[in-house]
């Protein structure tokens, strides 16, 4: 069965912290950790905050189950900063610290409690995630990490979030996935229709003494 990971978890803890980027993977997620643990909080790695059509997402599903959602600098930022991978020839992105998931989840444990995180990745994502999924079986109990839709087909994520009236965020309408990678398409589309959080986008990239701070949050 394809719940059957996120309800053998369920067994062996009451809490889980949810990994959610608003993709549609980590939206599965979430819902199927709503309603199968009774403590569920959430965190969204951001790559440039508070931009409205995320944050809209993000407050709709806060109020649609009740949860905190905490908003975090996105781990990869660390290294894509210090290799001058958004501003080539900056020296100042060096100063920017990297950062690793597991320093997430240890910010988390210390700041709100968490001990088991949930998060999207799927088997068919690629033949690395399968092996590592398929190693651990969708709960890795020593790092008390688990994939609750491990063995889901992109075809069943889907239909999932038909069943479940989950909504598809608008980056699916405009770019056809999360936002995140800051693709030439993805910024164009922000652009033409978000023109407020490109503004944004570019201020951000601007201001690395804002990032050097934001990595030494953890």
């Amino acid at each position: 069965m394809l719940t059957e990971i996120v309800k053998r978890a369920a067994a062996m803890t009451d809490q889980i912290a949810v990994g959610f980027s608003t993709g549609k993977d980590s939206i599965a997620a979430l819902d199927l950790c709503c309603r199968n643990f009774k403590r569920v909080t959430a965190f969204f790695m951001y790559v440039v905050p508070g931009l409205s059509f995320q944050e809209a997402y993000l407050q709709q599903a806060a109020r649609r189950y009740g949860i905190e959602i905490v908003r975090l600098p996105h781990w990869s930022l660390g290294v894509a900063l210090r290799v001058n991978y958004y501003r080539p020839g900056c020296d100042a992105s060096a100063e920017t610290p990297e950062i690793a998931i597991n320093e997430v989840e240890n910010w988390m444990r210390a700041k709100h409690g968490a001990t088991w995180f949930a998060y999207g990745q799927k088997k068919n994502d690629s033949l690395e995630r399968r092996g590592m999924l398929s190693a651990c079986g969708g709960i890795d109990v020593k790092a008390r990490r688990i994939y609750p839709v491990a063995e889901f087909s992109n075809k069943e994520v889907f239909a999932y979030m038909k069943n479940r009236r989950l909504p598809t965020p608008i980056d699916y309408q405009l770019f056809g996935h999360s936002f995140g990678l800051l693709a030439p398409a993805e910024l164009r589309a922000v652009k033409k229709h978000f023109p407020a959080d490109f503004a944004k986008i570019v201020a951000r990239f601007a201001d690395w003494h804002y990032w050097v701070a934001q990595g030494r949050q953890f």
